[in-house]
């Protein structure tokens, strides 16, 4: 039994043949083999067409927009699929619409916290990926939001219109007993999208290579300066373009469904191999410095806190550590009939625009070229050396000072500018914090009434209003949502209501900032400490002057001992203006929070800031370097000049 369904390339075909050139009537018919019936009955015409076919899937892709999204949306709208791509950012999602015909890739606007947007993206679907995830917390969302709230929304709206297949992009090893909290998340996430969709297919890829990842290209980058684990971490790399043809084959597959997919490359490399592969592709070679995870670990938090890019976190420090390991139980490329690509058949192709202008079209080395080239040193890479030797005599001891005032200027400057506006990373600087929750009180022999905590919390309710203190400004979070920010606490006690603030917790920060706070010191050490800069600015360099003998010779004179003696009283006293401020900071910020959490009575909350404390006596140890810096120069001027004049 033929079903007949004529396609438009069946119709041009018939229009052609009412030309009197061609003769012959062509005939297109559908066999009832090219339909398929899906898991709750509807049918799909499957169909290995082009871009330009009739039939196939209609695909929900969360997270086309990323790295692996691109590959599957391709494969799957050069099909004839129709792929729905849900976005949050207008420009993000362009270079998808070339990815299939006119109307095969529909976008719609949506946020992983409103349900209503998401069921609207998948209900017309018949298989949905998820493919959203996170490595790296931000100020809007923490791992566990995007992890697996985001990924339980998204299998409930699935289950709500009792979609065909659901596909969940994991991680390689996703565990919820894990040390790294991203690796946690996404364990814990594979137990929510099947408790809630048993059928849901688990993908756990390998660390991806490809022209946007996040392996090749952050090696190849000279910004990738710092490890923690001297980058032994060991690995399987997997190619983008597998994994997109693995998810591509999963929606025609049905027999995928339930299962759990371990995706990883052929051959296993520690990641100082690859780094290796990657210098000699780029005929460079990248510097590593190893720093103790105690101290990368810190470090990075704060960084990831201060800017609002990716560029590392005290999670991606932690899994440094962790190995990758494969879940025997787990199916594999084989399953699915692909053979893996090895990364070392791709270096060259994806990591040439990273080499200079003159090594540019040199095709990839030979074995022979390479063993060869192990018994020579090869004048580029010695080039960062070259220029650096060069730059050296240019840089005198004070430039190493100047730079550790400037850092500390930085820092002190962060501190001051905590809590004064709502711009990445400013209000998780603040000294005090406040913050309504609900919690069991600790009863002492001194206190006359200890009832009153039943009254206070009655007052209290449901808030759960978060107010925040810097040296200018306040910040509040009255529902957990995003941080409102005022230099005036009026103007912020307007915009809240009474249940939010029952015991006037703006009031008591503002009180705090106006009576306690006294930034006036560190502004006093930062202008003494920029004189200094530029009084160390003035130092002389290296300069040719002409002998008695006529040649000339490099000089480089010695600081003036007035100017040398200035700047240390400057930075010294500078030093001073810290400490008093930053241990005042210190001391009435926990003596604060202490008396307004046992005055709050189990309602009330408060923490001392934890990124300021950091800020105020990392600055002040800079300055005390920079001061004992310049009294070991002046001291050993002064030696030079006694033993010169003996």
């Amino acid at each position: 039994m033929q079903k007949s369904w004529a396609s438009p390339a069946c119709n041009g075909l018939r229009a052609a043949a009412k030309t009197p050139p061609l003769r012959a009537q062509t005939v297109c018919k559908r066999g009832l083999q090219d339909v398929s019936i899906t898991r709750t009955g509807r049918p799909i015409i499957r169909v290995q067409g082009g871009r330009s076919a009739l039939g196939g899937h209609t695909a929900t892709v969360f997270g086309a927009t990323g790295f692996l999204g691109r590959y599957i949306v391709h494969r799957l709208a050069s099909r004839g699929c129709t792929v729905v791509v849900p976005f949050r950012e207008e420009m993000a999602k362009r270079h998808l619409k070339v990815t299939g015909d006119l109307g095969r890739v529909v976008f719609l606007e949506y946020d992983l916290r409103n349900t209503p947007s998401l069921e609207e993206s998948v209900r017309h679907s018949d298989i949905v990926y998820n493919l959203v995830g996170r490595d790296y917390p931000t100020k809007n969302f923490d791992l566990e939001d995007v992890n697996v709230e985001g990924a339980e929304r998204i299998a409930e709206a699935v289950a709500k219109y009792d979609i065909d297949r659901f596909v969940h992009m994991s991680s390689y090893n996703a565990d919820k007993n894990s040390k790294s909290e991203f690796y946690r998340t996404k364990g814990r996430a594979e137990e929510v999208v099947r408790s809630i969709f048993p059928e849901t297919t688990i993908v756990r890829p390998a660390p991806v290579f490809g022209f946007e990842d996040k392996l090749l290209n952050r090696l190849a980058s000279a910004s990738n300066l710092f490890t923690s684990n001297n980058m032994r971490e060991r690995f399987w790399p997997v190619h983008a373009i597998d994994i997109g043809a693995a998810l591509a084959l999963m929606a025609e597959d049905d027999s995928t469904a339930s299962e759990t997919y371990e995706l990883y490359g052929p051959r296993n490399y520690s990641m100082a191999e690859i780094s290796k592969l990657v210098d000699r592709e780029i005929i460079k070679h990248r510097k590593h410095i190893n720093i103790p995870k105690r101290l990368l670990a810190p470090m990075a938090q704060a960084y990831n806190k201060l800017i609002w890019w990716s560029q590392s976190s005290a999670d991606a420090v932690e899994r440094e550590f962790i190995d990758q390991k494969i879940d025997p139980r787990a199916k594999t490329f084989k399953d699915l009939g692909i053979e893996p690509a090895d990364l070392a058949n791709f270096t060259y192709h994806y990591l040439q625009d990273y080499r200079s202008s003159a090594y540019y079209d040199l095709p990839p080395a030979t074995e022979r070229e390479r063993r060869e080239e192990k018994k020579f040193l090869h004048v580029i890479d010695d080039q960062f050396a070259v220029g650096l030797r060069r730059l050296i005599p240019f840089l005198g001891y004070h430039h190493v000072l100047m730079f550790l005032i400037a850092a500390g200027i930085i820092l002190l400057s962060l501190l001051l500018a905590g809590c004064s506006s709502t711009s990445p990373g400013i209000p998780e600087i603040f000294l005090l914090s406040l913050y309504y929750e609900s919690y069991p009180p600790s009863i002492n022999p001194a206190q006359v009434d200890p009832g009153v905590s039943t009254a206070i919390a009655n007052v209290v309710g449901q808030a759960q209003l978060e107010v925040r203190v810097g040296y200018f400004g306040i910040c509040i979070n009255p529902d957990g949502g995003s941080f409102l920010c005022s230099n005036n606490a009026s103007s912020l006690a307007s915009q809240v209501s009474v249940d939010q603030d029952p015991l006037n917790l703006i009031w008591v920060a503002s009180t705090f900032k106006d009576s306690i706070v006294f930034p006036y010191l560190i502004i006093v050490a930062i202008v003494l400490a920029f004189i200094c800069f530029i009084l160390l600015a003035t130092f002389p360099g290296w300069h040719e002057e002409t002998d008695e003998r006529g040649s000339e010779r490099d000089v480089k004179p010695f600081p003036s001992r007035p100017v040398s003696q200035v700047a240390l009283a400057l930075i010294f006293v500078a030093s001073v203006f810290v400490l008093v401020s930053v241990l005042w900071q210190h001391t009435a910020s926990v003596a604060a929070s202490t008396i307004a959490q046992d005055l709050g009575n189990g309602s009330v909350r408060s923490g001392v800031g934890t990124t300021a404390m950091i800020l105020g006596w990392f600055g002040f140890a800079l300055f005390i370097i920079v001061t004992i810096g310049l009294l070991v120069m002046i001291l050993s001027i002064s030696l030079l000049d006694r033993l010169t004049d003996d």
